[in-house]
Order: structure tokens, then sequence, then C-alpha cells
């Protein structure tokens, strides 16, 4: 409804370009973030009827969540309004996993201790280097 009464809905979606940086890091986040969900999906299919992780889908879920980061990363990086919110929540929710595996280290969905040392840095260097310059959306 708020779309359709916008005043000026063509400016929606008027994407400026797109951030290489911040596009970049995306793409360097998919490589782990499928090789994670690939892992996560086994363990869903493979688990055992009686864990309550596999019946629950806590192992799909973390596996959708793994590979809607990078993609949600990808969307950050288009120079669109809104633009900085976007890069804060991609970069905070990174950098949260990343400790989340870090302080939950003994749980079977947590990142070894280097990915997720890795997870936290690419948090906060997404971050860094998406966010809007100066004369730029």
């Amino acid at each position: 409804m708020l779309f359709a009464l916008h005043p000026e809905r063509r400016s929606l979606f008027a994407i400026g370009g797109v951030d290489g940086g911040a596009a970049a890091l995306a793409a360097l986040a998919l490589v782990p973030a499928v090789a994670y969900a690939l892992t996560q999906s086994a363990l869903q299919r493979n688990g055992s009827s009686l864990d309550p992780h596999v019946e629950f889908h806590h192992y799909s879920g973390m596996a959708s969540y793994a590979l809607s980061l990078p993609l949600a990363a990808l969307a950050a990086a288009l120079r669109l309004p809104g633009r900085r919110i976007a890069v804060w929540i991609v970069g905070v929710t990174g950098a949260g996993l990343g400790l989340a595996s870090l302080v939950l280290s003994d749980y079977v969905s947590a990142f070894d201790p280097v990915w997720a040392w890795l997870a936290l840095a690419w948090g906060v260097v997404f971050v860094a280097v998406g966010q809007p310059r100066r004369g730029s959306a």
C-alpha cells in the first residue's frame, strides 16, 4: 500500500550503480556460506528423527541463514536509497554470527574458531567498506 501511495514510485527503484568493494565482499562470503550450508543440510538430512534440532529444522534454518547473508550483502551493495542502514544490518549480522560462534563454540552449528573470527572481521570490514561516501547514494 505504501508503495502504491508513494508520490515518486519510480525513484524507489533507481539504482545508482554498485559499490564494487561491498559487492566483492558479498561474493567472497558466498564461497564459505555455500560450504557451510551444505554441511548443515547434510546434518538435517542424515540426522536422527529423535534429535530436536532435526525435528525443528535447526540445521536447514542455519543453511538458509548462511546463504541469505551474502545475498543481503549483495543487495546492500546496490546504490539505492536506504543503503546505509542495509550495510549496517548486514555487517552487524555477519559480525554477530562470528561472535556467536565463538561464544557458543561447543554447539554443532557453530563455526570453527578460525571461520568465526573471519566472519566477525568480515562484518566489520563490510561496514567500513560499504558505507556510502559523501556525494554517492
